[in-house]
């Protein structure tokens, strides 16, 4: 969680001059076996999949100021 929480600060870093906000978030991909994450405009409410939020480890879905 390190990593995503490094990537959450660097995203807010870089992006923090401009003038939208998007939402990073990261998932467990159980058939791929894989941890993937996205940035995307859609608030966290309209996240493109149907499964259920759980924060882990006291993460928290954040939102990012970005140019689309």
């Amino acid at each position: 969680m390190t990593a995503l929480r490094f990537v959450e600060q660097e995203l807010r870093r870089r992006l923090a001059d401009q003038p939208n906000t998007g939402t990073f978030y990261a998932w467990y991909d159980e058939q791929a076996g894989q941890l993937r994450c996205s940035l995307t405009s859609a608030a966290p409410s309209r996240l493109p999949f149907g499964g259920a939020l759980r924060s882990a480890l006291n993460l928290r879905i954040c939102h990012i100021k970005v140019r689309w």
